[in-house]
């Protein structure tokens, strides 16, 4: 038997597997301008 023969014997579906699933995505979608400002760190007591 070949190995095309065999790979057809098998119950797997194994052609055309979208594995982490069918997304839309939306190009025209306005995303919020990222904010840069970070809040100071809490003073840490000393030992």
């Amino acid at each position: 038997m070949s190995f095309l023969t065999i790979r057809r014997l098998s119950p797997y579906f194994t052609a055309h597997v979208n594995r982490f699933g069918a997304y839309r995505l939306n190009l025209d979608r306005k995303v919020p301008p990222p904010e840069y400002r970070l809040a100071p760190r809490p003073k840490q007591e000393s030992c």
